[in-house]
């Protein structure tokens, strides 16, 4: 029984590993992307999958939820960079 059980948990950390490896790619990948883009990109597959999945209710489910979640966070990143914008030209005006 305990050779079981320690086959199975040796086996599940190992699967972590791979699910941390997988995040790390996509945090690296996020990172060297603009995110706008990739919220723009995600915002047009789930209008994408509304619009040709219709009658699959998890399809169309995914979409409307990729594009309130892509929609939400373009808008707010998009206020974020017009403040870091203004913020960066305040610092530039000081006097050196």
């Amino acid at each position: 029984m305990i050779h079981h059980m320690s086959g199975y948990f040796t086996a599940e950390k190992q699967e972590s590993l791979i699910f941390m490896a997988i995040a790390l790619v996509a945090l690296g990948i996020s990172a060297w992307l603009i995110y706008k883009a990739v919220e723009m990109l995600l915002l047009i597959v789930g209008v994408g999958m509304i619009a040709f999945w219709q009658r699959h209710d998890l399809a169309a489910g995914i979409g409307v939820g990729l594009v309130l979640q892509a929609a939400v966070t373009l808008t707010l990143d998009i206020f974020a960079e017009a403040r870091g914008a203004d913020y960066l030209s305040a610092l530039q005006a000081i006097p050196a």
